[in-house]
C-alpha cells in the first residue's frame, strides 16, 4: 500500500464504493433501457403492418425503429462496460483478500 499514489488510491476506493452501491442500479437502468428500446421497435412495427395502406405510418416506423435500435446500442455498449469494471472489481477484491488489506486502510487519509 505504501507504492500506492493518492489518484491510485482514489480509483480503488471508487471502484469498490462503486461495486457495494451502485452496481445494482446501474445494471437495472441497462436492462430498463433494453426493455424500453424493444417495446419501442415492437410497437413500431405493430403499428406499420396495421396501417400498411397510409403512406403516413412511415414517419412512425422510422423514428420508432432508429431510437429502439439507439436503446439497444446503449444498452450493449453500457453492459460491455459493466462487464469489465466488474473483472476489475473482482481482481481487486482478490488482490487485497491476498494481501490482507482492510478497506479501512483504503479509506484513510494517511496516503
Amino acid at each position: 500500500m505504501e507504492n500506492l499514489t493518492r489518484k491510485e488510491i482514489k480509483i480503488i476506493r471508487e471502484l469498490l464504493t462503486w461495486d457495494r452501491r451502485k452496481k445494482t442500479i446501474e445494471n437495472f437502468f441497462y436492462n430498463l433501457i433494453l426493455t424500453i428500446g424493444l417495446i419501442i421497435i415492437v410497437v413500431g412495427f405493430y403499428y406499420t403492418l396495421v396501417e400498411m395502406t397510409d403512406i403516413r405510418i412511415l414517419y412512425i416506423t422510422l423514428p420508432s425503429v432508429i431510437s429502439g435500435l439507439i436503446m439497444v446500442w446503449v444498452y450493449l455498449s453500457g453492459k460491455r462496460r459493466f462487464k469489465e469494471r466488474t473483472a476489475i472489481v473482482s481482481f481487486l477484491k482478490s488482490i487485497i483478500r491476498k494481501y490482507q488489506i482492510k478497506f479501512s486502510e483504503l479509506t484513510s487519509d494517511k496516503f
